[in-house]
């Protein structure tokens, strides 16, 4: 890219959600653009992002997963979601949207091998 947010980034993986897109690039970190009604940005707030924005994560991501939800698996083993939650397929034990990526305490430190999104559901497949 020559301008903008991904100016001289790398992508190395993409994901679509429902009218929403993240790209992760090669040194670990997460783009992304579209309707964010949802917070699935992870932005703490609902705005429609026209542009890619970094979403903020301290974490080396290796893979992102994208739904009506995103949830993004990070080098460590550890599983961060975000999103709408009122079905409790987040993961976090609570029927609750996570506005910023949060920790899956359950799978901390547990290898996944694959995770997929739905729109009311989450499926996480551990090694």
């Amino acid at each position: 890219f020559s301008s903008g947010a991904l100016k001289g980034k790398t992508i190395s993986k993409i994901a679509c959600g429902l009218n929403t897109v993240y790209v992760l690039t090669s040194d670990g970190e997460i783009f992304g653009w579209g309707d964010n009604s949802e917070y699935q940005l992870g932005l703490g707030n609902t705005e429609t992002q026209f542009v890619p924005v970094q979403i903020p994560l301290s974490d080396t991501i290796t893979s992102l997963y994208a739904g009506f939800n995103s949830a993004f698996f990070k080098s460590s083993n550890e599983v961060y979601s975000v999103g709408r939650g009122f079905e409790g397929q987040l993961g976090s034990g609570e029927a609750l949207s996570n506005t910023v990526p949060k920790k899956i305490q359950a799978f901390s430190g547990s290898p996944m091998s694959s995770i997929s999104v739905g729109r009311n559901s989450t499926l996480f497949l551990l090694s």
